[in-house]
């Protein structure tokens, strides 16, 4: 994997208002595949990035469990829209 390559794709395929709950977890899905190679490196920082990978699963699953109305907040949190 070319992680800068990835790290530019995802700053640009950011979920932006009105995306689909199903993009937008597929954007923190690639974002855990990122989190869970660094993991996979052995650094010392590996313990954080798979914390960091699994968070960002966890959250797209969130997503397509409630799927619905959906807003992506300015700082990129994705929240659901009560009616």
């Amino acid at each position: 994997m070319n992680v800068v390559e990835q790290m530019t794709e995802l700053a640009f395929a950011r979920p932006q208002p009105g995306d689909s709950p199903e993009r937008i977890a597929g954007w923190y899905l690639a974002k855990s595949r990122l989190h869970e190679y660094l993991a996979g490196c052995g650094d010392r920082d590996a313990e954080i990035e798979a914390r960091l990978a699994a968070s960002a699963r966890a959250h797209a699953n969130e997503i397509l469990r409630h799927r619905g109305p959906t807003v992506v907040a300015a700082h990129g949190r994705t929240v659901r829209r009560t009616a």
